[in-house]
């Protein structure tokens, strides 16, 4: 991988606090999408081998940062709230991870959806990121002690608000 899951988990953290709600708030992935630049485009059904996102163009000012950034993620509209947010979480990881990370001449502006078998470092990548992003290891790790281990309360916990 080219990405260590710390690395993927620092990212995320930056990200998270510099845009993500209160801490015991679940992260709304399409919100913030919007709020970046991108457009979620609902269809009907995204199908292996479907366009999932598009990069259409970003430019970078002189001191790193990236500017006018637009993109477009596409969601199945018959997948439930929480797959749809899943799903932004994962094109923002190949947003960061494979655009705006990526050296410039390994920028990959179109991104499709394909099996898990064949999914490689890429896919990897982005699962990783969406699960850093939505459910940072700290805090997850708290409220797994707090629950006691019961993953019907730590779902509530991380879906409640996204779903709105």
């Amino acid at each position: 991988m080219r990405y260590s899951l710390e690395q993927i988990e620092c990212i995320t953290e930056t990200i998270r606090h510099k845009h993500a709600p209160a801490r015991d708030e679940a992260l709304d992935a399409k919100a913030l999408a919007a709020h970046l630049g991108g457009r979620i485009q609902q269809t009907k059904f995204v199908d292996i081998g479907s366009e999932t996102m598009r990069v259409h163009g970003a430019k970078q000012a002189q001191d790193g940062r990236w500017e006018s950034v637009s993109f477009t993620i596409r969601v199945s509209e018959s997948d439930s709230p929480y797959r749809q947010n899943f799903a932004a979480a994962h094109a923002l990881g190949h947003l960061y991870l494979h655009y705006l990370k990526a050296p410039e001449g390994e920028r990959v502006t179109r991104f499709y959806r394909i099996s898990h078998i064949d999914g490689g470092v890429q896919e990897i990548e982005a699962n990783l990121f969406a699960g850093a992003l939505l459910m940072p290891r700290r805090e997850y790790s708290e409220a797994h002690q707090l629950f006691k281990g019961d993953l019907s309360r730590l779902c509530l916990l991380y879906t409640s608000d996204a779903a709105d």
